[in-house]
């Protein structure tokens, strides 16, 4: 007799992989409305008040009478999380509607009324992993009395809220009132109040040498919390649109368990499906090796690597506009205009024709450790988080605009995130600037020469004012 074999079917999550000026929200809009009219309700979430911003004024122009469309997040409501589920426990069933939040209130929101009536668009890439870290020598029990590890063979293991502690939890997460020890955890508390949608881990050696006061100081306590895809099952759909779709740590995380199908209806009203103006595009990169924030910090003679080759990229960019995106610690650039890592729905800057990517995005070594673990090698770490911020921050300027045809310049710290870009842009020039080997590797005893320094004090003045005249133009 043989046994029927019975196959599982994986859970389903539509996907847009769409390049950036593609129009994708601008074709999810469009569907959002369709779907509308039929009495579907349809949770739009993005990942920026701006963008909901944007995205809330365009259906209101394109809507028809009446459509019942909402948003909400920090500068429209007190408490976003305590609005959004009071508004969804009052939909009425069988009405069509858009909501639109933040990818943070989505994936920290506890629970979703009548998850089962709404279709789900996440607009750009949600982070489905997160980190906490903090040095608890001492204070560390208003946390650690409330968890317990579920211990098994594994280096990291799981963790949970400890029975009875529920209250103390939700309240750190929460943080209602303000408290200061409690914001301090209020992190990984969000992601153990919501154990339907987040797994989190720590490493059991160092949990222990902290609660145990083993090595006193020498210990931190870390975090890993993951998104779980399951977590999505409650929807009657969703789908997630995203440039760079099957790099990202999602896909990467998720594949084994999700069937990804695309969603016809929204892909089939992008703009372009890969970008038509690389033969306009100078990709141009400093050094061969790996850029991080260690080799920023290097010393060549008395100056710092990070020093030098914001010089060079000065020298290069001359008295042309350009746009970059720099870490926090990282000091401002001669007539650039510094943008956040995190930029997506920044728009008014198409009319530059020059960006610069200075950061250094490089995970922790403990974060490295951990994906690795769950499968996520650092190599495919630094693609799926550095390279898509990356793209994103380039695709503010003109690139975006398929119709401009003046050159343009992109600037990276290396060759291998010059390589990456290409890929993308069909035609496109790679280079590797001029003088970079003086930077990585000087000659003994050479001495930055007082030349460069009278040049850029003589035109510091200069660049200040074209800066002022071009931003004014850019922001009429």
């Amino acid at each position: 007799m043989h046994r029927r074999t019975i196959r599982k079917t994986k859970m389903q999550i539509y996907f847009v992989d769409a390049l950036a000026g593609a129009g994708k929200t601008t074709a999810a809009i469009k569907h959002a409305l369709a779907q509308v009219e039929i009495g579907a309700k349809v949770a739009i979430v993005q990942p920026s008040t701006q963008l909901i911003d944007q995205t809330y004024n365009a259906l209101v122009k394109s809507a028809r009478p009446k459509t019942q469309i909402t948003k909400y997040h920090t500068q429209c409501a007190d408490s976003v999380k305590t609005t959004v589920s009071n508004h969804l426990r009052a939909a009425a069933p069988g009405v069509g509607e858009i909501l639109l939040i933040s990818h943070q209130t989505f994936l920290t929101l506890p629970y979703w009324h009548n998850a089962k009536d709404w279709d789900v668009i996440i607009d750009e890439l949600p982070q489905i992993e997160d980190d906490w870290t903090a040095n608890l020598p001492v204070n560390h029990a208003a946390f650690t009395s409330h968890v317990e590890v579920r211990r098994d063979s594994n280096k990291y293991c799981q963790i949970t809220t400890k029975a009875g502690s529920e209250t103390e939890v939700q309240r750190m997460a929460e943080c209602l009132l303000n408290d200061q020890q409690d914001k301090i955890y209020q992190t990984v508390c969000q992601k153990l109040h919501n154990p339907q949608a987040w797994t989190t881990y720590v490493n059991v050696e160092s949990w222990d040498k902290v609660v145990s006061g083993e090595e006193m100081g020498k210990h931190q306590i870390t975090t890993f919390s993951l998104l779980k895809p399951q977590s999505f099952n409650k929807y009657r759909t969703v789908t997630i649109m995203g440039a760079m779709f099957k790099d990202s740590v999602l896909y990467l995380l998720w594949q084994r368990e999700v069937e990804f199908i695309e969603h016809a209806a929204i892909a089939s009203n992008l703009s372009m499906r890969f970008h038509t103006n690389g033969e306009l595009l100078t990709i141009k990169y400093l050094f061969d090796g790996t850029w991080s924030k260690t080799l920023k910090e290097t010393k060549i003679g008395s100056v710092t690597v990070a020093n030098r080759a914001r010089e060079v990229i000065e020298e290069l960019m001359g008295e042309e506009m350009f746009l970059y995106a720099a870490n926090t610690t990282d000091a401002p650039m001669d007539l650039g205009i510094r943008v956040a890592n995190v930029c997506h729905g920044l728009n008014k800057y198409k009319h530059i024709h020059n960006v610069v990517f200075f950061s250094a995005l490089n995970a922790s070594p403990q974060n490295y450790a951990f994906m690795g673990e769950v499968g996520v090698s650092p190599e495919l770490l630094r693609r799926a988080r550095g390279y898509q911020t990356l793209y994103q921050t380039i695709m503010r300027t003109s690139l975006r605009n398929p119709a401009d045809t003046n050159s343009k310049t992109v600037v990276v710290m290396d060759k291998e995130s010059a390589e990456y870009l290409s890929l993308f842009f069909p035609g496109c020039a790679v280079e590797q600037i001029e003088n970079a080997p003086e930077i990585v590797k000087p000659k003994r005893g050479r001495k930055k020469t007082g030349n460069a320094k009278s040049n850029a004090e003589r035109t510091r003045k200069c660049r200040e004012l074209k800066k002022a005249q071009q931003q004014q133009n850019g922001a009429n």
